[in-house]
Order: C-alpha cells, then structure tokens, then sequence
C-alpha cells in the first residue's frame, strides 16, 4: 500500500468552503484505477489545515494518475481559499 497525505493551507474563514470541494474531490478520485478510498480530514490544531488523504495500490498505480480529476477541481479549490500544499508519502 502506498499512502499520500496532502497537506493544504486555507485561508482563514475558508475552511468549510475548501472543505466542501475537497471533499467533492476525494470522491471522484476514487474511481481512479488503483486508488483504494480517498478521503478528508482537519487539522484539529489548526482549522487552516485540510488534510487529503490517498490510499493506493502501490507507488506505480499513483505516479500512473494523469492528475485529470485534479484538473476538473483545481479552479474551484483556488477559490475556496487555497494558499499552499505540501506532500508526504508513506508506504
């Protein structure tokens, strides 16, 4: 199993708005072959921190994401009060 964690700065008084969409997010990325379940968490130290969660087959089925879905919910997560992300990868 190959996990990601994307950890995503919101702007302040966006974080149920970003939420919302990442959620929206998470689902359709479920269908993508090789993702094992896709979902959302906070930070419960920092409501400014949305947390997406990746579960994979393995590494190969990840780096094999063409980003598509991404794509189709990169605009609306911009205006939902994204700032920034950082990655961490665990296998």
């Amino acid at each position: 199993m190959y996990i990601c964690l994307i950890k995503n700065k919101v702007k302040k008084g966006y974080e149920d708005a970003y939420y919302e969409v990442s959620c929206a997010f998470s689902n359709d990325m479920k269908s993508v072959d090789g993702c094992l379940d896709a979902y959302v968490i906070r930070d419960i130290n920092n409501p400014e921190i949305i947390v997406n969660v990746e579960k994979w087959i393995n590494q190969d089925a990840k780096l094999k994401d063409t980003g598509e879905i991404f794509l189709k919910y990169k605009a609306d997560l911009k205006k939902a009060g994204f700032i920034s992300n950082t990655s961490e990868e665990y296998i």
